[in-house]
């Protein structure tokens, strides 16, 4: 573990280890779930019919549309919240993908303190922060076994 990582804390490390578990075993699963996602493909397909909006709820890409590999996301940004402590979250969305957004209280992310995935949409309002707080946030495209790099965070500290 780097210096700068090192902690009295050992709730500190459980609950990264944790986090690095979780993340491990999320990403395994995107890997082999790919038969398992054309199947849901199909099922949709015979549902809703061949390009229906449906189909981005379950991470799918649009029939016919490019199969190029999904790009890291650039434009990502951070601005106060509608209430006090909260930050809203808005990036540029990539067709077909669901998203996965992660915060934390220090710009580099090293300690994430939520996350959550999204599909079909491409902003997110993050609360319960604590105001005069600096926060990152970070998001990354995944579509069936396709996932981008992070983002680079953006940063804001919470309003009062």
């Amino acid at each position: 573990m780097p210096a700068s990582r090192v902690s009295s804390n050992p709730a500190a490390y459980a609950s990264e280890a944790t986090w690095k578990v979780n993340n491990q075993t999320r990403n395994s699963g995107r890997n082999e779930g790919e038969p398992l996602m054309n199947k849901v493909s199909e099922a949709v397909d015979l549902l809703y019919g061949v390009g229906a909006a449906p189909a981005a709820a379950f991470g799918l890409a649009p029939k016919g549309a490019d199969s190029a590999a999904i790009h890291k996301l650039i434009e990502i940004v951070l601005r106060d919240g509608s209430v006090p402590g909260s930050l809203f979250f808005d990036w540029e969305s990539v067709e077909g993908a669901s998203h996965e957004v992660q915060w934390s209280a220090t710009s580099n992310s090293a300690t994430v303190l939520g996350s959550m995935t999204t599909a079909g949409v491409s902003e997110f309002i993050i609360g319960g922060l604590t105001p005069r707080t600096q926060y990152g946030a970070r998001v990354r495209p995944y579509r069936g076994s396709q996932t981008a790099e992070w983002s680079d965070p953006a940063t804001r500290v919470a309003p009062v």
